[in-house]
């Protein structure tokens, strides 16, 4: 290429984004990525959840040994 050719310019800046630190812009764009992740909280347990236990603690007891032989 010949010098002739080349040409130089300068770019426009933002200047919204030139007021922001360094800081503030990683912030922002790690909140965009974390958002999907926070949006579902995980499952619900309800207050009303009454199970029922099968039979004595000894019954249990018992039933456990036999299952694990």
């Amino acid at each position: 290429m010949s010098e002739s050719n080349k040409k130089f310019s300068i770019q426009p800046i933002d200047e919204q984004e030139q007021d922001k630190g360094t800081f503030q812009k990683l912030s922002e764009e790690t909140k965009k990525v974390l958002q999907a992740h926070s949006a579902n909280p995980g499952p619900v347990i309800s207050d009303k959840f009454n199970a029922q236990e099968e039979g004595t603690k000894e019954e249990r007891h018992e039933k456990a040994k036999d299952l694990n032989k």
